[in-house]
């Protein structure tokens, strides 16, 4: 069966992905969805991020990328892999935009952990894993200064993601 059939019968956010991005369609709004997810009864944990892009009046589908991570990962190193899938995603996307001498977007980062969330856009200090912590902060700092942007947290409810994320 397609994939994509597949999705549009049992996937409610299945029309977010009709269209697709590409570089040269521009767009002036940049919203990245991360959320990671630690199952300790199958030890199974992972990370993910889903990228849409806004160009005028319509929204395309910009990417995502998801891994699985070792067992032995918990569930805040879930949450912090995919914060750094985020700030990769975003340096990634906005080269492009880069690369075709567009305005940049406006960016804006959606999460449901609000600890490494706050972490990520520097409002809270990470302690329980310093190397983690300063590694994600460092991509996002490198992601505002290089690209001279700035990036809008947002948090969202818990669990609101999951539909996107078991997609990518």
């Amino acid at each position: 069966m397609d994939i994509f059939y597949y999705h549009s019968l049992t996937c409610p956010s299945s029309p977010w992905l009709d269209y697709w991005w590409t570089p040269e369609i521009g767009g002036t709004e940049l919203w990245l969805y991360y959320d990671g997810s630690y199952v300790s009864s199958s030890s199974s944990c992972g990370a993910a991020v889903a990228a849409f892009i806004r160009s005028q009046e319509c929204w395309y589908f910009a990417g995502a990328l998801s891994t699985s991570l070792p067992s032995r990962a918990g569930s805040y190193q879930a949450e912090v892999a995919s914060a750094t899938l985020a700030a990769k995603l975003t340096h990634d996307v906005l080269k492009m935009f880069g690369a075709h001498q567009y305005d940049m977007p406006l960016v804006h980062h959606c999460f449901d952990s609000q600890t490494v969330g706050h972490q990520a856009s520097g409002d809270w200090q990470c302690r329980s894993h310093q190397h983690l912590g300063r590694t994600l902060r460092n991509m996002q700092i490198l992601n505002e200064q290089r690209l001279g942007i700035h990036i809008f947290d947002w948090h969202i409810r818990g669990h609101a993601m999951q539909e996107i994320l078991a997609m990518s």
